[in-house]
């Protein structure tokens, strides 16, 4: 799970760095971040490149939640869109993780989609 959230994270870097060496090449990146009682905060980054021929935006949003007892939900969801040029032709990945901790059991779920179909659909508990 996590080794996947990597992966993605690195064919993301990989991507947009491709894009910074292009002739006509722009980059913008936002992150935000609020926090919360007991731990809780929300963290979204924003990464958007634009080459000559491709648009790829990245959007990385993390979302802990902490109750007073210690339980704990952590989401990490992961939305890449890369736009070449031309019609029809778009195409968005989504990983979305959740971890949940609650009476010391842990319960991690797992959903990859490529283009609004799911790849990986997995839901773990220790």
């Amino acid at each position: 799970m996590r080794t996947t959230l990597t992966a993605l994270l690195a064919t993301t870097a990989m991507a947009l760095s491709t894009g910074a060496y292009a002739t006509d090449a722009s980059y913008k990146a936002e992150t935000e971040i609020d926090k919360g009682d007991h731990g809780s905060y929300e963290k979204t980054t924003k990464v958007v490149s634009d080459s000559d021929d491709t648009r790829v935006a990245t959007e990385v949003n993390v979302d802990k939640d902490v109750d007073e007892d210690g339980d704990m939900t952590k989401t990490t969801t992961i939305e890449k869109t890369r736009d070449p040029q031309g019609l029809f032709n778009k195409e968005t990945e989504k990983l979305k993780e959740s971890v949940k901790r609650e009476d010391g059991e842990v319960t991690v779920e797992t959903k990859h989609t490529v283009n609004g179909e799911t790849v990986k659909d997995t839901k773990t508990t220790r």
